[in-house]
């Protein structure tokens, strides 16, 4: 219930405020790959008719505290799928993993619903203050990048130059600064910077490809970030 109450204020004052604008939404035709056919896969009426509005935003009109809404959403849209949801299901059994299924591949439709909005808003006001924006609106961002499922047409590439502006004028912190750098250096098969991104093995920690542990270390000083340790790191997969 919290979820639909969040989407229909953003909704209503999108509609209330901006209905007037003849301008053009921003989206293009890409948006079609990158959506991969939404409107094909079981959603609630409420959710489908939220994802559609929300394609249709022209970012142009808004202000601060609209996107700050929208990214709220988004956040909530993104765990919408993931933890209990998913991890309380057990695969072996057949209906239930019929149904793991079926919630990854509306994940999969979500994230890449969220990687257009991120990147329509990012174009229009870059990377989200956390001067100006709330923390809930920044997570939305944070786990947008994270969460892209690397197909149809995404690409985390796009978001580097703001997350690096964003970093240099201090309108980012340290930590999701080194965890978004690491994941698209990883996204682009390369070794990780500031060594953020490993993975629980059997109750040992495995980091993914990444520098010379000495030359990982300076990177991490240099941004106010604690020297690593073998075992923990910032994001870790299990």
């Amino acid at each position: 219930m919290k979820f639909y109450c969040v989407s229909i204020i953003i909704l209503s004052f999108i509609n209330c405020g901006k209905s007037q604008s003849n301008k053009t939404p921003i989206i293009n035709i890409n948006d079609t790959i990158a959506i991969n056919n939404y409107f094909s896969f079981d959603l609630e009426y409420n959710d489908l008719y939220s994802y559609s509005k929300m394609l249709k935003i022209n970012f142009t009109t808004l202000i601060i505290n609209d996107v700050d809404s929208i990214l709220k959403v988004m956040s909530v849209w993104d765990q919408k799928y993931r933890g209990d949801t998913i991890h309380n299901l057990n695969p072996k059994e057949f209906v239930e993993a019929e149904k793991i299924m079926k919630l990854l591949n509306k994940r999969k439709k979500i994230d890449s619903i969220n990687y257009v909005l991120l990147r329509n808003i990012t174009n229009q006001f870059g990377w989200p203050d956390n001067r100006q924006f709330s923390l809930d609106a920044i997570n939305g961002a944070f786990y947008t990048i994270l969460h892209m499922n690397g197909k149809n047409g995404e690409n985390s590439n796009i978001f580097k130059f703001h997350i690096e502006k964003a970093y240099q004028n201090k309108q980012i912190s340290s930590y999701h600064y080194a965890v978004l750098i690491d994941h698209i250096l990883l996204q682009n098969k390369m070794n990780q910077k500031y060594g953020t991104h490993c993975k629980n093995k059997k109750g040992e920690f495995v980091f993914y490809n990444m520098e010379d542990i000495k030359i990982v270390n300076i990177n991490r000083q240099k941004i106010g970030l604690t020297i690593m340790k073998n075992n923990t790191c910032e994001l870790i997969s299990y």
